[in-house]
């Protein structure tokens, strides 16, 4: 009975608050009253709890005191559970970026091999993968020491051996390589490596993705009387390589787009 009581109070304060956000204008001010409602919901579990507790210690171990073990006990085994969850999969993250931030320092002879053994990191195509993938191979176009012809060399060939392995061309890795490097032959690799999958598979990849697209032109042309990005023509390259590769109808292009395309000199009046 004493946890109805505690409980009635919350709920009319957590009804209180969705109702006021319900007949507020909405926006921003409706998502406020929603976390308060929230935040009375967390008030309400944590005071159980320091209830429970109370109670525990007052009987000790007494059958009146059972519930409040039982749930207790319950608690702690959705916590523990929840923290070992989360425990491996940080074990994993970890687990994937140290074996992509590896591969560039293992020598090509062994580098195959720990591709081959390290499987299940490449075919995952997990956030984390990604981030050990872009860790390792990634050159942003704001580095203040552009990578030698030697260093983009040695990372293509990396991505290459990944993706004969399994690495999906997602979208994260596809926009990682094309919008943030800029590398043109690697955005070339990756959309070659959507084509096959289409064809082998019958999966779908899109071969022109709008939002990549857009960054790149954003990137590629120069507004009258602006200095032009000392990376204009990176970004200008990669998109030729999504026309070359990914543009299966011109004519199907928005307006904009097409005349964008061909002020760049991506597209002939004609197409």
């Amino acid at each position: 009975m004493t946890l109805l009581y505690i409980t009635v109070p919350f709920v009319a304060v957590a009804l209180a608050f969705l109702a006021i956000g319900k007949l507020s204008a909405g926006g921003w001010d409706a998502l406020d009253y929603l976390v308060y409602a929230m935040a009375t919901g967390v008030l309400w579990a944590v005071v159980v709890v320091c209830y429970l507790v109370w109670v525990v210690l007052r009987d000790g171990w007494q059958p009146s005191s059972f519930p409040a073990i039982a749930v207790l006990v319950l608690l702690a085994a959705v916590a523990a559970g929840w923290g070992y969850r989360e425990y491996a999969r940080d074990a994993g993250c970890r687990a994937a970026q140290a074996f992509f931030v590896g591969l560039p320092a293992m020598p090509a002879a062994e580098r195959a091999a720990a591709i081959r053994e390290g499987g299940a990191h490449v075919r995952s195509g997990s956030d984390c993968a990604i981030d050990g993938l872009r860790l390792a191979l990634g050159r942003h176009v704001l580095d203040p020491e552009p990578s030698t012809p030697a260093q983009d060399a040695k990372r293509r060939a990396i991505l290459e051996e990944l993706l004969e392995a399994g690495l999906p061309p997602t979208h994260r890795v596809l926009y990682e390589f094309a919008a943030s490097d800029a590398d043109p032959v690697a955005t070339r690799m990756l959309l070659r490596r959507r084509k096959l999958l289409a064809a082998g598979t019958g999966e779908s990849w899109d071969l022109f993705p709008d939002d990549i697209v857009r960054t790149l032109i954003t990137y590629s042309r120069t507004a009258p009387g602006d200095t032009p990005d000392p990376n204009a023509e990176r970004y200008r390259a990669t998109l030729a390589v999504f026309v070359d590769e990914g543009l299966a109808d011109p004519g199907a292009l928005p307006p904009w787009l097409r005349e964008t395309l061909i002020a760049l000199g991506l597209l002939a009046k004609g197409d």
